[in-house]
């Protein structure tokens, strides 16, 4: 378990960077920033502890990483041999008839287990978890015997997803005992495990999900362990898409799939409660992509209605999108001669034009030309950039387009469209879902977050930016500002009025059960325990459900579901029966959160020494302004900058654009303001 007074350290592994966050027991912060690894991302990571400056010693790590997600979207999964009810084989592949885009026919993603890779089995339970064919084991056995000879092989993992097994889990867990005695090696997942909630496809993905990324999670985390074993960390611990801690001998793979993207949101709620912020729009800009997720009221967004890899994902996430665009962002031109920038990136290999192994025309190239970036100073000087070799690269692009005829012209027109590619996911998490921007901060990091969060803010109307005190490493700060965390759900379908709420309280405690099991084996006791009760509900004959929060299991805290989904959708239906769907539990294992010490204070004025020298920087509308170049180290507590700068430090550049003015907090963090 993490002690209170225990040296902290986290590590973040993004599409181009990992980036390393030490804190000790005082509170100082140290930050590494090395390129990502990705054949395989455990060796970044271990490169960025050991070159931490004074690195010393800690007893854990916690770690977000992106290898879930990438064995998802580049398919780079296990083999996977789904066994289902004989009939249903084929559901994975159905699916249903939801479409994102309701003037276009959904594309199907390729598939995650092959036809001949699934197997009916002869069984059936009903939805009231009574057995109406029993299973048959003998026909199982042959049908594996068959499959392995067609394949010379077993499977690399096996799927198990029984017709209402989430009502009666006795065929499924006997199907894991033929095939552990006839595989013992091989990777079980079964749907009673992952997901058991009724909706059958949902249900089949998440258990094909989980089996196909497990083979390769273990694989990783083994890896991870190893490495920091060998740098004097004791241990290793993993941050879940649902934003909470587990250890890996208790952790779910598919609850890995989104666990890059929660730090971020995290992090970015950390700031919100340092300046005492209650709505917050996070951005987080990255060298591949950029996450953007929305605070009302400082509750992070969890949902259960999440696409990933073109697969519904139904268990519990953070609500964050993410849309291809970063430092790294390719500048192309399209078959109607017009710019875009992104999705596809550049990466860490071969990197910008700038980086020198290519001349691929990136975001970053833009930001070199136009004077926002200190090629000899770029991630603390470990990576030398080249700027002739970017004007060569956006030169190069210039001769595709008409009516642009000068590098710094397109270096704006790059900025311009990648900024109008964020402003849609901006809308997304905000005007669509029935909030106004204009009462929200933006809160941004990520290594390009701070340097574009003026001209986006303006997109919105927004008039107030937060950024942090180490912006490039703030998704790894994030990660050790949450708790330990295990969520169990159960389908109990019935109206609430036929509710028998002492069974009720029962399914609960058996769900709080599993959760405080794992936390034990974590270290913790009953006194550093809290449990949250969650209730899906909806109306009757409605398809979709809303989760309300429960504290003492009554009658009338459902009647709160009314409120709930008026304030989501603008009605309600008084009159309507409501209708219990899931069952849900929290269990926590409460962790003391880190505190950065105060930097010193200072005047409003800036001191010299702060000021490293001026530097030309072509604004929008091409404003050519010499700007001061301000060491962010040297800032203090309660210094303001009333005229656009240049802000630089390890880990990323901040530009305070002209119509702002900015503010030091006494953390570090810097508030930032529309000047009116």
């Amino acid at each position: 378990m993490i002690g209170i007074n225990s040296n902290r350290l986290s590590s973040d592994t993004g599409g181009t960077f990992t980036d390393i966050v030490f804190i000790d027991s005082k509170g100082s912060i140290k930050i590494n920033k090395v390129p990502t690894t990705k054949s395989d991302q455990s060796i970044g990571v271990k490169n960025g502890v050991e070159n931490l400056s004074n690195f010393d010693y800690s007893p854990h790590m916690i770690h977000g990483t992106t290898v879930a997600t990438n064995m998802l979207l580049e398919r780079k999964g296990a083999q996977v041999l789904l066994l289902t009810t004989e009939g249903f084989k084929d559901i994975i592949e159905i699916g249903r008839q939801n479409r994102i885009n309701l003037y276009q026919p959904p594309e199907k993603p390729i598939g995650l287990t092959k036809r001949e890779n699934r197997i009916g089995v002869s069984e059936r339970i009903d939805f009231q978890g009574k057995v109406i064919k029993e299973l048959n084991v003998a026909d199982l056995i042959k049908k594996l015997n068959t499959w392995e000879k067609q394949n010379n092989s077993p499977p690399e993992s096996v799927a198990v997803c029984n017709l209402f097994s989430f009502t009666n889990y006795l065929h499924e867990m006997k199907i894991k005992e033929v095939i552990k005695n006839k595989w013992p090696d091989v990777q079980i997942s079964l749907s009673i495990d992952v997901l058991p909630v009724f909706r059958e496809f949902e249900r089949t993905i998440a258990t094909v999900i989980d089996a196909y990324i497990s083979p390769g999670i273990k694989i990783y985390l083994k890896n991870i362990e190893d490495s920091m074993h060998s740098i004097n960390v004791e241990k290793t611990y993993i941050l879940q898409s649902n934003t909470g801690i587990s250890s890996p001998k208790n952790l779910l793979p598919a609850q890995a799939v989104l666990s890059g993207l929660a730090g971020g949101v995290l992090g970015g709620q950390y700031s919100a409660k340092k300046i005492g912020l209650s709505n917050i729009i996070n951005i987080d800009i990255g060298g591949t992509s950029t996450d953007v997720s929305l605070l009302n009221d400082m509750k992070i967004p969890i949902s259960t209605n999440n696409y990933i890899a073109g697969f519904p994902f139904v268990i519990p996430t953070v609500d964050v999108v993410t849309i291809g665009a970063g430092g790294g962002s390719i500048a192309w031109v399209d078959k109607q001669g017009l710019l875009q920038v992104g999705p596809k990136s550049t990466g860490a290999e071969p990197g910008p034009a700038c980086y020198g192994k290519d001349l691929i025309p990136c975001l970053t190239d833009a930001d070199m030309i136009l004077g926002y970036l200190n090629p000899k100073n770029f991630a603390g000087g470990t990576v030398p950039l080249y700027p002739e070799r970017s004007k060569k690269a956006v030169n190069n692009l210039l001769s595709e387009l008409n009516g642009i005829s000068d590098i710094d012209s397109l270096a704006l027109g790059i900025q311009r469209v990648f900024h109008t590619n964020i402003g849609y996911a901006l809308r997304a998490v905000s005007v669509d879902r029935g909030f106004d921007p204009r009462d929200f901060t933006l809160v941004s990091f990520g290594g390009a977050g701070s340097t574009h969060c003026a001209p986006l803010a303006e997109l919105l109307s927004m008039k107030q930016i937060l950024v942090p005190p180490y912006p490039g490493a703030w998704s790894a700060f994030g990660l050790l500002n949450t708790d330990f965390k295990y969520e169990f759900t159960k389908s109990i379908i019935k109206k609430v009025d036929d509710l028998d709420f002492s069974e009720l309280d029962k399914a609960y405690i058996s769900l709080e059960i599993q959760g405080k099991k794992n936390l034990f084996n974590d270290g913790f006791n009953d006194s550093g325990i809290a449990v949250n009760r969650y209730a899906d509900c909806r109306y009757y004959n409605q398809s979709y459900e809303l989760a309300i929060p429960l504290h003492l299991l009554k009658a009338e805290e459902f009647q709160n579901f009314h409120s709930i989904h008026k304030k989501r959708y603008g009605y309600e239906l008084l009159e309507d029966p409501i209708e219990l769907v899931n069952i849900r539990t929290e269990t926590i294992g409460k962790v003391s959160l880190p505190k950065i010490e105060n930097i010193p204070k200072g005047s409003p004025k800036i001191s010299e020494e702060a000021i490293k020298n001026y530097r030309k920087v072509i604004f929008n509308q091409k404003i050519i302004l010499d700007v001061p170049v301000i060491q962010r180290k040297k800032l203090l507590s309660g210094n303001i900058i009333t005229e656009p700068s240049i802000i630089e430090q390890l880990d990323t550049t901040t530009i305070i654009h002209p119509g702002w003015k900015a503010r030091v907090m006494n953390d570090g963090h810097i508030l930032m303001k529309k000047i009116q």
